[in-house]
């Protein structure tokens, strides 16, 4: 890459495998490194702490912080009732949407909707009215959209010549602004929580509890989430819808499975999801044959061999 290491592509598993088990517990991931740039540089008196975007101890001191609430099913779970009320609005305004052909209008930015929306219910215990066309909604998704398109070009261009660019500075400023307008929400839902206990059960309000509410991880955390979710969660169900209209035979057992799991007039539960074998199945060939993710990148930390090639540290 001009003006930068050297980059190298690998595809099996096999190699994969071996990337990451030499790893370490502090793996080094270019990926992010256009977030931790900017978080402890211009913004750093916004970001007291960089983040899952860090690397090195300061992403692993992180990770053990939150990882026990993230990383378990249970938290998910433990919204699925206002989530599954998130997805009845979903549908309702995709109906809403449909054209003279049957066909949903502007899909993608009402599924960015859905994914805020869910991701402000799990983590804040809040709904952001995103579906109802809430100003702080669009721009968040807004924010997100730009911070995401411009990254790409962030992680290839050497940082000196980042620094002289017009558009780079206005990176920097997305970035504040989307910091400035979720750390504004997710104060109000903390505020809120110590008058009424809004957030007991919520993934911020389990990290409130484990680092205190002074701490920054909470806040940092919830910032990220809300976030990349919006690209993360929103395309995948994307991609998704799109693969199931695809293959309608494959669409139609799927809906087998809801009518006899759910029922035409049902709700989803945390039982009856894990009932549903065949949505998981779909959404596991989902994801592996349009992966939301293109590549994880590592930089290596030390030698190592991968398709028969000895690769520097």
């Amino acid at each position: 890459m001009p003006g930068d290491d050297n980059i190298i592509f690998i595809s099996t598993a096999e190699d994969a495998r071996n990337l990451l088990s030499l790893d370490g517990q502090t793996p080094i991931s270019q990926d992010f490194e256009p977030f931790e740039t900017i978080r402890r540089g211009p913004l750093k008196d916004d970001y007291k702490v960089p983040g899952l975007v860090a690397q090195g101890k300061d992403w692993l001191e992180f990770r053990k912080a939150v990882q026990q609430d993230m990383m378990r099913p249970d938290s998910a779970l433990f919204y699925i009732d206002d989530l599954a009320d998130v997805m009845e609005q979903t549908i309702e305004k995709m109906e809403a949407h449909l054209n003279s052909n049957n066909e949903v209008t502007d899909i993608n930015k009402i599924l960015q909707e859905f994914a805020l929306e869910a991701v402000g219910v799990m983590f804040i215990g809040t709904r952001l009215g995103t579906l109802k066309g809430s100003e702080e909604g669009k721009k968040l998704i807004e924010l997100a959209v730009k911070i995401f398109d411009y990254m790409v070009f962030a992680i290839v261009v050497p940082q000196p010549v980042l620094n002289i660019l017009p558009s780079y500075k206005q990176f920097i400023e997305d970035n504040r602004s989307l910091f400035n307008i979720s750390k504004k929400l997710i104060k109000q839902a903390i505020e809120k929580h110590e008058i009424d206990g809004s957030l007991d059960g919520t993934i911020v309000g389990k990290l409130v509890d484990r680092c205190g509410k002074d701490s920054n991880i909470p806040v940092v955390m919830a910032v990220d989430a809300m976030f990349a979710g919006i690209d993360t969660t929103g395309n995948t169900a994307h991609f998704l819808l799109y693969h199931l209209a695809s293959n309608p035979a494959k669409q139609e057992k799927l809906y087998q499975e809801i009518l006899q799991v759910i029922g035409s007039n049902g709700k989803m539960t945390k039982k009856k999801l894990s009932e549903m074998r065949y949505l998981k199945a779909c959404q596991m060939e989902s994801q592996r044959m349009l992966p939301v993710v293109s590549a994880t990148g590592r930089k290596t930390q030390v030698d190592m061999v991968l398709g028969g090639y000895q690769i520097p540290k």
